[in-house]
């Protein structure tokens, strides 16, 4: 279900069942509930920048890997689900954990949480970005795209151009623009204040959009349910099973 590179070079792996893989010089070793994981079903990954491990599961909460032990937070210690989607770590060394009953941000062993009562559109959460001016934007599950800044939250949604309110992954481009990965509305553009689709019509290789990426230079990658698809200079180039994927 996802891949996150550790700083040592190593790739760690989660599993949709099959809990925490590690890859180090060729061999895989594999962690689950015996090792002390809180679930075997993993969600997200995200190697912070002190160099441990946050596994985002399905059904067990939030594990922190510090390179000998798992510790679990949880419902029993302030999380509000244990389902969580998605993490984002900010530049203050919080982490941001998208779930499905809200936002929570935990700095220094200490939750804060955020739900509608706070603004936000759904409290289902899918998908989280940090972009270069410290905003936080938020897909969610229904509700659109919301953007957190100095504590208000701004919605954008259908209504406003969005093309489809349940927003899988979000990316910011080289030029600033945040890209939306929707289910089944295809790839949104958000420029400022309005909204660029491209979907299948445009030579995207499906509307359903599960993640996106920059390349590092003026691209995107986009993974959706009919391949792989690169954005560039205004075009998509394909990579599909006909073309060996």
């Amino acid at each position: 279900t996802s891949i996150q590179q550790d700083r040592d070079g190593s790739m760690w792996i989660g599993f949709k069942s099959g809990g925490l893989g590690h890859l180090t010089d060729g061999k895989l070793t594999v962690l689950t509930t015996k090792q002390g994981l809180s679930s075997n079903k993993i969600g997200a990954l995200l190697s912070a920048t002190d160099g441990t491990l946050w596994v985002a599961t399905d059904d067990g909460g939030l594990d922190h890997w510090d390179g000998r032990r798992f510790i679990v937070f949880n419902t029993k210690n302030g999380l509000q689900s244990d389902s969580i989607s998605s993490l984002f770590e900010d530049a203050d060394g919080a982490l941001w954990i998208g779930t499905n009953r809200g936002l929570a941000r935990l700095k220094s062993g200490k939750f804060t949480l955020y739900t509608t009562k706070n603004g936000l559109s759904s409290a289902a959460v899918l998908s989280l970005l940090g972009d270069r001016d410290g905003n936080l934007w938020i897909g969610t599950d229904g509700g659109g795209l919301n953007c957190l800044k100095n504590g208000t939250v701004r919605i954008f949604n259908s209504k406003m151009g969005l093309t489809n309110n349940v927003v899988l992954s979000i990316a910011e481009d080289a030029e600033g623009s945040i890209w939306i990965g929707t289910d089944g509305g295809g790839l949104d553009q958000l420029r400022k204040v309005s909204f660029n689709t491209y979907g299948r019509e445009s030579g995207l290789s499906d509307d359903y959009v599960r993640t996106v990426i920059g390349d590092g230079a003026s691209g995107l990658w986009t993974g959706t349910n009919g391949g792989l698809s690169h954005w560039r200079n205004g075009e998509f180039s394909n990579f599909i099973a006909r073309s060996g994927l």
